[in-house]
């Protein structure tokens, strides 16, 4: 095939020039990439583990001593956890609400760890996680829904 007939258009219409309707030819956007780095699945996959494993915890203690201790640290942290679990699975899917959820519900885990223990370790332990899957996350806003 030479290399005439390999063209997508005329030899008289440049790309970028106008066309005989005086209108610009212009290349389609192209959307960016969504290629999962192997540190970006990894992280997905333990906001998912952790969600879980939480919620297995919260639920276990909610059964045993549910009545006994009067705190809503058990009842916050099954519900914490669980959206943990819808966040991961969306930002598995590109959907940026998911990352805003992590962070939300993070913040509202963080503030009932504090007021349950008053120790700021505590408080540092449980926003740590947040602000590592922020840094990872933040420079691939711009490929999220």
């Amino acid at each position: 095939m030479s290399k005439s007939k390999a063209r997508k258009r005329p030899a008289h219409q440049p790309h970028g020039q106008a066309n005989n309707k005086g209108t610009a030819v212009t290349a389609p956007p192209v959307a960016p990439a969504r290629t999962r780095t192997p540190l970006i699945t990894a992280v997905i996959i333990l906001i998912i583990l952790h969600g879980a494993l939480f919620t297995l915890l919260a639920w276990s203690d909610l059964n045993t001593n549910g009545l006994a201790v009067r705190s809503l640290y058990l009842p916050l942290l099954l519900i914490t956890s669980v959206a943990d679990i819808i966040a991961g699975v969306a930002l598995w899917l590109w959907q940026r609400w998911g990352f805003q959820l992590y962070v939300a519900s993070t913040l509202v885990m963080a503030t009932s760890a504090l007021m349950n223990t008053g120790s700021l370790l505590v408080l540092f332990a449980s926003i740590l996680p947040a602000i590592i899957v922020a840094y990872i996350f933040l420079p691939k806003q711009h490929l999220f829904d």
